[in-house]
């Protein structure tokens, strides 16, 4: 089948040691024609090639860098972005989602060095994107991490021949060889952007790299979850503030609304609206008690921008209006849903 690639890719859900480095992959997705996306971020990189045909816009801290076929661009951890089509047939598009750390994986009975879920490797710990300082890295990757570049061509079709022998060696070729393709690949990444590499192009375009977001902000993982799970509940924290449409996250996890929210029932035990809402007013509460924000502000960055609307919905699931629970009036309680049904659970 045509996705049997992305399916293997994304089952591995390992680490992998890149030039002496840790890059644990979070997702890895393809869309034939990539629909445009709303403004989000993450707190991981997200590298895309555009790829046979296409034409659009990179919009990145304030400024707009053409994509054409071969453009190599990169989202970096906490800058908000969006990708917009400004041609027909939409941009062919491959891309995907990872963290860097300095310490390569533990090696793992018939592993030949990748961990797994099981070893510590769990998405929102340790890693570039994570909570490592940047300057831990070897040097490659910490010259991609402290890139100001956006996005680049790519120097002697060196990425997109990495990326066309991962999609080929991925539906069955064996784990080692598999090793070798994906780090080929991160690493030709890294060459490209990394400032006296050979080869590299000049930048199309710049953006000044922000710090990750904090680790409170990212989801945790009490067991393995399903990479559109994953990358779906680390859109919604990362992007908590932001309009949250259950379309727009399915698309960036790379599946159908209606096939997320079943995930999404069967690893939150919510849907998407409902797990959503327990982050939004996850967020409230934490910003009620430990900041001295007003609460206009507590709703704007809990994605509110209403404060009416944020003060109906906090006491309509909260139990007390806002300003009550800044006080401790409030119940010490859980978001509060009709029918006895709580919204699921952060996971």
């Amino acid at each position: 089948m045509a996705t049997d690639w992305l399916d293997r890719l994304n089952r591995e859900e390992t680490a992998y040691e890149v030039a002496g480095a840790r890059a644990d992959i979070l997702h890895w997705a393809y869309q034939p024609e990539l629909p445009d996306n709303a403004p989000h971020r993450h707190t991981y990189f997200e590298v895309c090639q555009v790829g046979r045909r296409g034409a659009g816009l990179f919009h990145v801290e304030g400024r707009a860098i053409p994509l054409r076929p071969g453009t190599l661009f990169v989202a970096r951890p906490g800058v908000m972005h969006q990708i917009t089509n400004t041609a027909r047939p939409w941009m062919e598009l491959y891309w995907v989602s990872y963290q860097l750390s300095p310490a390569p994986p533990p090696a793992g009975p018939g592993t030949g060095g990748a961990g797994g879920p099981g070893d510590g490797s769990a998405p929102g710990g340790a890693g570039w994107g994570g909570s490592t300082p940047v300057r831990a890295l070897p040097a490659v990757l910490r010259a991609f991490a402290q890139s100001p570049a956006a996005a680049v061509p790519d120097p002697g079709g060196r990425v997109g021949t990495a990326w066309r022998a991962v999609r080929a060696l991925a539906p069955a070729a064996g784990p080692q060889t598999l090793r070798h393709a994906v780090a080929a690949l991160v690493l030709s990444v890294a060459e490209a952007f990394a400032p006296g590499a050979d080869g590299p192009a000049a930048p199309m375009g710049s953006a000044a790299r922000s710090g990750p977001a904090a680790d409170a902000g990212t989801p945790g993982r009490s067991g393995p979850l399903p990479p559109a799970v994953r990358v779906a509940l680390r859109h919604i924290h990362d992007n908590v503030d932001g309009h949250l449409a259950s379309e727009e996250i399915a698309r960036q996890a790379g599946v159908s609304s209606r096939h997320l929210s079943r995930l999404m029932r069967q690893h939150a035990g919510t849907t998407v609206a409902g797990y959503v809402l327990c982050a939004r007013l996850q967020v409230a509460c934490h910003l009620l008690r430990r900041s001295p924000l007003p609460v206009k502000e507590v709703a704007a960055r809990s994605g509110y921008p209403d404060v009416h609307h944020f003060t109906r919905m906090f006491a309509r699931h909260m139990g007390c209006p806002p300003a009550a629970y800044r006080r401790g009036d409030g119940p010490a309680r859980g978001p509060l849903v009709r029918n006895g049904q709580m919204p699921g659970r952060l996971v």
